[in-house]
């Protein structure tokens, strides 16, 4: 889980650093936010993947099976967080790429394919990642479990909570931090243009 989890990140930086290279305000603010959005996406599924671990002993996907049926709360916040991931309508991750996605198109159509596809990708094996760990018939592992609370404590889910709070905020206000950020990136790339011009 933790490697599915790490592509997914290479695949963000990815765009990421794209992004900055396009020297268009909309590549380098969809950067940052992607940056923002990232963290507090990335932490929470590490979060899960830990609260997993430290019930079950293990991260081996081929482990897991079931876990909606006997942990109802903590399913829901790993679907919220990988929809997130997969930069779903109403989530920070979307905000962030869909502003490099209008950079990547604007400087180059083919770049933004190629981005489109690793989009794709990364909505797929997120999705199978659920799947294999949520859905489906409790496992034998998942039935001898080494934690007699085997869904969220109080703790994990308010830390959850918060998370979740945070990533649907910014992914509906994410004028918030635009309208900080926009206007010092406007400054930045018509100095770069004026070095290079």
């Amino acid at each position: 889980m933790k490697k599915i989890i790490a592509y997914s990140s290479i695949a963000h930086m990815a765009m990421t650093i794209l992004g900055i290279f396009t020297l268009t305000v909309s590549g380098l603010s969809g950067a940052i936010y992607l940056m923002f959005a990232h963290g507090l996406t990335s932490a929470a599924l590490f979060i899960c993947i830990g609260i997993l671990y430290e019930r079950f002993r293990t991260r081996a996907i081929e482990h897991y099976s079931g876990i909606r049926n006997i942990m109802p709360n903590f399913s829901f916040y790993f679907f919220w967080f990988l929809l997130a991931n997969i930069a779903f309508p109403g989530t920070c991750n979307f905000v962030g790429e869909i502003s490099l996605f209008h950079s990547f198109y604007t400087f180059n159509i083919s770049l933004s394919f190629i981005i489109f596809l690793t989009i794709l990708v990364t909505t797929a094996y997120s999705i199978l990642l659920y799947v294999g760990v949520c859905l489906g018939k409790i496992s034998d592992n998942l039935k001898y479990g080494h934690n007699n609370e085997l869904d969220l404590t109080s703790n994990e889910h308010r830390i959850l909570f918060i998370l979740s709070v945070l990533v649907f905020f910014f992914g509906m206000f994410g004028s918030i931090l635009f309208n900080e950020i926009c206007p010092l990136l406007g400054q930045l790339v018509s100095f770069q243009y004026a070095i290079i011009g």
